[in-house]
């Protein structure tokens, strides 16, 4: 039941690797098409790879809020166009 709620297993034999991520991004935004896309496009044009992605909905499916763990920090022209994003609503970066 748990697999069925959350999308995770729990107590299974063969874990995953732990993430070398270095930073977490969270990118609050509208439920819109296309919004993660253009995440992750500013990303891969900045060089940066995603190691984890969860995106989370907020109650009446309005919004969202989107973690990212990547394995390096994107610069600040990324971080700006992320921004900058007609649905975007604000950026976090946090290094780990």
């Amino acid at each position: 039941a748990s697999y069925v709620e959350t999308g995770k297993p729990v107590n299974c034999v063969n874990t995953q690797a732990r993430s070398t991520a270095t930073h977490n991004m969270v990118v609050t935004h509208y439920n819109r098409v296309g919004v993660l896309a253009g995440v992750l496009d500013a990303l891969r044009s900045d060089g940066i790879n995603i190691e984890e992605m969860e995106n989370h909905m907020f109650d009446g499916g309005q919004a969202a809020s989107c973690t990212l763990r990547l394995d390096g920090k994107p610069s600040n022209d990324a971080i700006g166009q992320i921004a900058a994003g007609e649905n975007v609503i604000q950026v976090g970066l946090k290094g780990s």
